[in-house]
């Protein structure tokens, strides 16, 4: 999963945290709850979840 998370952009770091913190109010009788976690999922919060995806996009140069 860590792969995956890395390939989809994601900071490994922040993602695992967003994990931790989702997995225990994840509905159990929801098929679908676990799936909206998974690194590709464009269901996931956004709290700083892409910031390694834009740190590499990013065409701003610094000194």
């Amino acid at each position: 999963m860590d792969v995956t998370a890395k390939e989809n952009g994601l900071n490994l770091y922040q993602y695992l945290m967003c994990i931790f913190e989702e997995l225990p109010n994840v509905d159990a009788s929801n098929e679908n709850a676990i799936d909206q976690l998974l690194p590709w999922s464009n269901r996931l919060p956004t709290r700083g979840l892409f910031d390694a995806y834009f740190e590499k996009r990013s065409t701003k140069k610094y000194a």
